[in-house]
């Protein structure tokens, strides 16, 4: 959030990689990275930022700007709501699918039913005429 809130005031970042980080930050681009947590490093950046041509900090500047906008609460609602209305149309494809698999289960169920009880009803049949043949 500090990253974006500075990106929006137009100040490139100097930033830790790490998670979060990365999705906000391009190096080179709308600020710095840093590798590893190193004060020699963190201050050559600091210092590469102020030593920029002139039209380079512009353009660091204004992608911060534009960075942050992708950021915004306005941008990131949006992208959320997208995701719980794709979430909520997957569940309806995965109650249908669901439902089709619980149907076409249901008719394998049948099927074999069937089979069983025709198994059956041949059985009692041989069982009932070998009785009938004995008298």
């Amino acid at each position: 959030m500090v990253l974006a809130e500075a990106m929006a005031g137009g100040v490139p970042v100097v930033a830790l990689k790490a998670s979060g980080v990365t999705d906000i930050l391009r190096d080179g681009k709308n600020g710095y990275l840093l590798e590893s947590e190193d004060v020699d490093l963190f201050s050559q950046k600091i210092q590469r930022c102020f030593k920029c041509p002139p039209k380079r900090w512009q353009s660091m500047k204004e992608e911060a700007v534009e960075t942050a906008k992708l950021f915004s609460i306005d941008a990131c609602a949006d992208r959320v709501l997208k995701h719980y209305e794709q979430l909520t149309q997957n569940k309806s494809r995965l109650r249908q699918k669901d439902e089709t698999i619980w149907r076409t289960a249901m008719e394998l169920i049948k099927a074999e039913w069937d089979v069983f009880c025709a198994y059956i009803n041949a059985a009692g049949s041989m069982i009932y005429s070998t009785e009938h043949d004995q008298d």
